[in-house]
């Protein structure tokens, strides 16, 4: 149970941060690139693609030069 909090709080935040930037951009508070005010949206969907890149690797590894029977 403790778990899926912690993960609904990470989720929490990237949307909390994402509605901010919007919000600073749209009000001219800040003058990024929309590439930037978008970053935590294809910046967390970069991080769940390297563990799963990440994840395959290693796994490879250990099966190529893994101990064999």
């Amino acid at each position: 149970m403790r778990n899926e909090y912690s993960i609904d709080c990470s989720y929490f935040f990237i949307v909390l941060l994402q509605v901010l930037f919007i919000t600073l951009k749209l009000t001219s508070v800040i003058d990024w690139p929309w590439v930037w005010i978008l970053a935590p949206l294809w910046g967390s969907g970069l991080f769940v693609i390297a563990i799963i890149l990440i994840t395959v690797a290693i796994a490879y590894l250990v099966n190529k030069y893994g101990e064999k029977p």
